[in-house]
This record gives C-alpha cells, structure tokens and sequence, in this order.
C-alpha cells in the first residue's frame, strides 16, 4: 500500500504544482514539494520493505530500518512544510519547529509515530479552521483526507498489539492521500 501511497502523493504533488503555475500563490508550492517529499518517502519504504522481504534476516534488517529513516525524515520535513503554509497562509505566528529528535531505527517506531501524529493533527487542526471559514467542498476533501492521515498515525504504533490495525492504519492512509488527490484534481480543472 505504501507504493500506491507514494504515487497518489507524487500525483498530488505533479498537480499542486501545475496550480502553482496557473495561479502563482506559493501555498500550492509548499504542497508540491511537501508531497514530492512524501511521495520519495513512501517508496522508499515500500520499496526497501518489498526487496527486504526477499532477504536473509541479517541483510533485511538494516535495509528496513534505512527505508524507514527515509520515510520517518520525508514526512517530517513534509509535514513541517505544510505546516509553514498554513501558518503563513493563516498569518498565525510561527513558532520554529525543532527537527533535532533522532529517530529511532526500527520500523514503526511509537516515538516516530507521535512526532509525526502531532505534525499531521496540527495540520488537521488547521484545516478545521480553514473549513470553517470557506465552508467549501475542497477545503473539506483537505480536511477528511489528513484526519484520516492523522487516525493512521494514532493507529501504527498499535499495530504490534493487534495486527488487524496495521491493515486499518494503511487503508485509512490511502484513502486520506486519495481525497487529497481527489482535492487536487477538483482545484486544478477549475
């Protein structure tokens, strides 16, 4: 599912841009990069998983745990992108984000999990905000699509409990970068 994450992200991130193009408001670039960069982060993953699988323990283990270094940075930076176009597009005062926690190296990692949980609820928070006011069905696309990111962050760190929540937590994902792309294509043909 990650792969099919990582191209959904990359589309939205093609079709952010050709809004960047059309219309020259710079919000539309901060989504661009932050999903090329998520798009990059999914397939890493789920590449480096995939070719993982095929592989005796001892050489699948460091190439999982590198696969998801990228990933965990590429939604960090990602999410702090957007994070700065809201802020800027909200006119909020911006408080510098600390990019200084080292990851832990294991595939879904709680601690990675949180920090990102808390980069995509605020994300989620402010789309809230911006759905109240535009009241529109874009805005809404933008903000079912990241509580839905969101949820799939609160579900992976449980997944190694219940195993059923791994598949939950993926499928969430994937429909949350479905809406975005939905949102995407819906702003972009006018």
């Amino acid at each position: 599912m990650e792969v099919a994450d990582g191209i959904i992200a990359l589309a939205i991130g093609y079709f952010a841009f050709k809004g960047f193009r059309a219309v020259k408001e710079r919000v539309f670039l901060y989504i661009h990069f932050s999903f090329t960069l998520l798009g990059v982060g999914f397939l890493a993953h789920g590449l480096t998983t995939g070719v993982a699988s095929a592989r005796p323990v001892r050489f699948a283990i460091p190439l999982l745990n590198f696969g998801y270094l990228v990933y965990f940075i590429a939604e960090l930076i990602a999410y702090s992108l957007l994070i700065s176009a809201y802020l800027q597009q909200t006119k909020s005062l911006a408080s510098s984000l600390s990019s200084s926690a080292l990851p832990f190296l294991i595939a879904y990692n709680p601690v990675s999990e949180v920090v990102i949980f808390c980069l995509t609820a605020f994300i989620t928070a402010q789309c809230a905000v911006n759905y109240s006011v535009k009241r529109k069905g874009a805005p809404l696309l933008v903000l079912i699509g990241f509580a839905l990111i969101t949820l799939s962050h609160v579900l992976f760190p449980l997944a190694g409990a219940v195993k059923a929540l791994f598949l939950a937590a993926h499928t969430l994902q994937l429909i949350g970068f479905v809406l975005l792309l939905a949102m995407v294509l819906k702003v972009s043909k006018g």
